[in-house]
């Protein structure tokens, strides 16, 4: 008889011991997703810093440094370069007594305040020419993404999910300890584009085999908490900057040591789903029979491991769903409108997510501590869309994810007390991190197992508009203080307000191909508006 894995699934009721382990291990592999944006947040951060005159040979911020240079970049970049030099004197722009000037001339030597964190910016000379190159990082961490998501997304779905994993995974290691030992800047934002791109196998994909490992009542549980694995690891990552104190440190002992983690590819199956879809129903079996012991298997299954005797029963081969790419979406007047709504509420979430997250460096204090607390808010977000999403659905609580961040990204926008700001935009990034987390599970409910990475994938490609705004946008920060905030918050509501025409998916199983993800979508659609068929 022709396997049926959902009818596997329905005799467990329960999470397996099986199911929680492989889950498990694929959470380990998600801690490696969240270190690469903060491994950037460090690497790329400004100290402060003056121009040292040509007499000073001072290697460090002191009281006598402070007399006998020049204040941070001005407009000009131009400085004054004397024949002596008195401590005593605070050399300006303008005219010093008993001082003759030979000349103006850009400033070539700078000292920097190290005692936070070293960064790329002193080692490799980054400073008032050369600070484009660190938001230049920014850019690209987000094109890394967007072609890292097409990669990923075609390489899951036609060669495996665990092959996109582990391949993922060893290049986001090695091209992230490289960075560590990067002689200079070009080599660097080399290492940093490729760990960049690699990144994206190290969560989508372990979200998607979470999501296609258990059944329909348990997947929202199981790849909603694949986020905080992802919180766990820029937490892991900001500890290791505090402790290390270096860029090269940082980069050396947050990403060599995932290394190991290569040794589960003989530990983790690939994905039952994945593998069905594909006709390859005996791999099915042998992953069925090694769980058989935890999971409940129907009677009136047969899990075949004779050869002689299978011989004579072909595999069961499904050739229309092994026929069905992405351009079948593209042709759907059913799914693609669905693709589009998700291209824009990916790219407004990003945009928010990023634009309050580059923001957040406005508060002050210790940048450690601002940090990790930027960080650590996103967990209640996660963990506040699962509560809500099984009770309420994706649709309604993703539209409530939109409007907390949206309303109060405008409120703090219209607000001059600095605490007032800071406590609103904290709501908003509590808002966002919880529709990022929905956005991934919901979109991947939505399109059928053979292009749903694929799908996903270009998703998270769309987010990249969002993501190469938000630098932009957190800029403008530096003339008007509440412009950011506006912009981000009308964005995310007119943009989250597309969401009401997604369908409903909310207790459906996963579709497996096209006929039954298009029959899914006019059922959620339906069950959204409140009519019944």
């Amino acid at each position: 008889m022709a396997l049926d894995y959902d009818k596997v699934l329905e005799g467990n009721k329960k999470l397996s011991c099986w199911q929680v382990w492989m889950s498990g291990w694929l959470w380990l592999t998600v801690l490696t997703g969240g270190i690469n944006i903060i491994s950037y947040t460090f690497s790329a951060f400004t100290p402060s810093q003056l121009c040292i005159q040509p007499c000073n040979n001072t290697r460090s911020l002191d009281q006598e440094t402070l007399s006998t240079s020049s204040p941070l970049c001005d407009e000009t970049k131009l400085y004054n370069v004397w024949t002596g030099c008195d401590p005593g004197l605070h050399p300006t722009k303008g005219h010093i007594t008993g001082v003759q000037y030979l000349n103006e001339t850009r400033c070539e030597h700078w000292v920097y305040e190290e005692e936070e964190f070293h960064s790329i910016v002193p080692e490799f000379k980054l400073a008032c020419d050369g600070e484009w190159k660190t938001w230049f990082l920014g850019i690209l961490y987000m094109v890394g993404i967007f072609f890292g998501d097409l990669c990923t997304g075609l390489v899951s779905d036609r060669f495996g999910r665990k092959k996109a994993l582990f391949i993922g995974l060893a290049i986001l290691s090695l091209s992230g300890g490289l960075a560590g030992i990067a002689p200079n800047y070009p080599t660097y934002a080399l290492c940093f584009f490729v760990a960049s791109m690699a990144c994206c196998c190290t969560y989508s994909v372990p979200l998607l085999m979470t999501a296609e490992l258990v059944s329909t009542p348990r997947k929202t549980v199981a790849s909603m908490l694949i986020n905080l694995p992802y919180v766990a690891g820029e937490a892991l990552m900001c500890l290791i900057a505090w402790v290390t104190r270096d860029y090269r440190q940082m980069h050396l002992w947050g990403y060599l040591p995932f290394l190991a983690l290569l040794m589960l590819w003989f530990v983790l199956p690939e994905s039952p789903r994945w593998l069905l879809a594909k006709g390859r129903e005996k791999e099915v079996r042998e992953i069925l029979l090694k769980a058989a012991p935890d999971l409940v298997i129907p009677e009136d299954l047969e899990l075949e491991t004779d050869t002689t005797t299978s011989s004579h029963k072909p595999e069961t081969h499904q050739p229309n769903p092994e026929e069905e790419g992405f351009l079948h979406i593209l042709r759907s007047r059913i799914l693609f409108p669905c693709l589009l709504v998700n291209y824009i509420n990916w790219a407004v979430v990003t945009l928010c997510y990023y634009g309050l997250t580059i923001n957040s460096v406005n508060l002050g204090g210790d940048m450690f501590v601002n940090s990790l607390l930027g960080i650590l808010v996103e967990a209640p977000g996660y963990l506040g869309a699962l509560l809500a999403i099984d009770r309420c659905g994706r649709r309604p609580v993703l539209l409530a994810c939109h409007l907390i961040s949206g309303i109060s990204c405008i409120s703090a926008g219209f607000i001059s007390s600095p605490l007032a700001v800071t406590v609103l935009a904290t709501v908003g990034k509590f808002g966002t991190s919880a529709a990022f987390a929905i956005v991934y599970l919901y979109s991947a409910e939505m399109f059928p197992t053979n292009v749903r990475n694929t799908a996903v994938a270009t998703c998270s490609m769309a987010a990249r508009v969002g993501g190469f705004l938000a630098p932009y946008i957190a800029s403008l920060g530096a003339s008007s203080s509440s412009l950011p905030l506006l912009i981000l918050g009308v964005s995310t509501l007119l943009g989250g307000s597309t969401a009401l025409l997604l369908p409903e998916t909310l207790g459906e199983p996963l579709p497996q191909d096209m006929k039954s993800a298009e029959l899914m979508v006019v059922r959620g659609r339906a069950r959204a508006w409140g009519c019944r068929k």
